[in-house]
């Protein structure tokens, strides 16, 4: 019996606006659980990758099937339920709103997917309490107990509130936009073992430049060998970036 697939992309191309396509893949899928490391220098396309899959991007051509809809089909709109429901993002820039706390900021996913706040708990005092505990395993327990506001926080921290954020609820898929890019070494051992144990009936697209991660997963993905679109050097590379942080 075939393995279940959480994503698969099928003859993708985009490109933004009238340029030519900076990333073109023929075929890439991701399982029901698995874990894959996605790899490459800047201008590879890592970026435009995560936004198709996150449906905040649409391709020009072929489908994008997550968790069985093609998102190359759907308005803006059943994307963006999808992506609240059943997909958990971490975002390079981290989106937390400064003047709320910690568990203020994990658990807004649940303000705008019911579906999601049921799956943390039945009510919003067990749910601050399953936020607090997700925080505290990320070593921010001080933080968390001293009321601090997410604009209080070092970079580091910031980004562990965030991978809160998209583990809250169980989601099915967890797209990673460097999420380690500012947490020394023991800070990420600690956040990588978290996020794979949080994770764990959830498929994760976890992007990075740090090999000394990729043993981690089950799966190593090289954008270079994949993306077969012969402009993506000259690709304008924060633009999927900035779309990413408007989710």
């Amino acid at each position: 019996m075939p393995e279940e697939q959480c994503v698969s992309l099928t003859d993708v191309t985009f490109a933004f606006g009238k340029s030519a396509p900076v990333l073109a893949v023929s075929k890439l899928s991701i399982a029901t659980e698995e874990k894959v490391f996605v790899y490459g220098p800047s201008g590879s396309g890592k970026s435009t990758l995560l936004g198709l899959v996150a449906g905040v991007l649409v391709p020009e051509q072929g489908s994008v099937d997550v968790l069985g809809s093609n998102l190359a089909t759907l308005s803006a709109t059943r994307r963006d339920r999808l992506r609240a429901d059943r997909l958990g993002v971490i975002f390079q820039q981290f989106n937390l709103v400064p003047y709320l706390d910690l568990i203020e900021n994990v658990l807004l996913p649940c303000r705008f997917s019911p579906a999601r706040a049921r799956r943390v708990a039945g009510s919003a005092q067990e749910r601050a309490v399953k936020a607090r505990d997700m925080l505290v395993r990320l070593g921010l327990e001080h933080e968390v107990s001293s009321g601090q506001v997410a604009s209080e926080l070092s970079t580091g921290q910031q980004q562990r509130v965030a991978a809160a954020r998209a583990l809250i609820g169980a989601p099915s898929l967890i797209i990673a936009d460097e999420p380690t890019s500012a947490l020394d070494t023991e800070a990420r051992s600690i956040f990588i073992e978290t996020l794979l144990g949080e994770a764990d009936k959830a498929a994760v697209l976890f992007v990075s430049h740090d090999m000394s991660l990729a043993a981690h997963f089950d799966r190593q993905i090289s954008m270079v060998e994949i993306n077969k679109a012969k402009s993506t050097a000259a690709a304008k590379t924060h633009a999927p970036e900035r779309e990413l942080r408007s989710v």
